[in-house]
């Protein structure tokens, strides 16, 4: 999403409905290594921020973090022709939380101030 908003035409995907995950880059290593470091920490965890947030608020919030304009929302159907099955990953509603980190009394925020 970064080089559109970058060109100044950066906008919401579709309607902005969709919810998706993320996460912080920082957030993700500290993360992994908390789970390489945790010999009791097994089998699959999700790494993403304990609040999912829809297209719309994420692509408006990076819009702002840049300075740059949040006005032009690219339509499914342009994105469907372009892409074909596959854009169906930008429309789909993801709601994934890290239950399993979130046990151990991490997310996101304080990944970082933890594991320093």
């Amino acid at each position: 999403m970064m080089l559109p908003y970058k060109l100044g035409v950066g906008g919401p995907i579709g309607d902005g409905a969709q919810y998706m995950p993320w996460i912080h880059l920082l957030d993700m290593v500290r993360g992994i290594v908390f789970l390489l470091e945790t010999d009791h920490a097994v089998g699959p965890y999700n790494l993403c921020a304990p609040h999912a947030v829809s297209n719309a608020t994420f692509s408006k919030t990076l819009a702002s973090t840049l300075g740059r304009p949040h006005f032009l929302m690219t339509p499914k159907w342009a994105l469907k022709l372009a892409m074909g099955e596959s854009s169906c990953l930008l429309f789909d509603s993801v709601r994934a939380k890290p239950k399993k980190l979130t046990r151990w009394g991490l997310t996101s925020l304080s990944l970082i101030s933890i594991l320093l």
